[in-house]
């Protein structure tokens, strides 16, 4: 009898959904054609002498603390506004600690929620949306 209870336990823990197991969402829509239309950056031609450039440089003294975006999908706001915008403005201020960095970094959502492909859902949006709103 005990074996069949046990059983039974376990068959109903298997059905149960945890939340230790959310489905994440990676938000990303990726258009090929609007990509390749970006207008690129001249190659630099400013520096004959590469020697003179250092070996190996890190960012991750101006990096946030990693997010997440759970179930939601928000990884063009992460990268865009949580990551880059917080790692540029790092860099200007000249913060290095991690509290500092955290105290200024950049809402994933605020450019998330102005570039969503669906007003209702967060399904994703798109690199191209993410520039374009961070250019104006």
């Amino acid at each position: 009898m005990i074996k069949y209870l046990f059983v039974l336990f376990l068959g109903i823990c298997f059905l149960i959904p945890s939340n230790a197991q959310q489905e994440r969402s990676t938000g990303l829509i990726f258009d090929t054609l609007a990509l390749e239309n970006i207008p690129r950056i001249p190659d630099y031609k400013g520096i004959k002498n590469l020697t003179i450039l250092p070996t190996k440089i890190s960012l991750k003294p101006y990096c946030p603390t990693p997010g997440n975006q759970g179930t939601k999908g928000t990884c063009v706001g992460y990268a865009f506004s949580y990551g880059a915008m917080t790692i540029m403005n790092a860099i200007q201020k000249g913060y290095s600690e991690r509290t500092c960095v955290n105290e200024e970094r950049f809402s994933p959502h605020f450019l998330f929620n102005h570039i969503k492909k669906d007003s209702v859902e967060c399904k994703g949006a798109s690199l191209e949306a993410a520039a374009e709103f961070m250019e104006n």
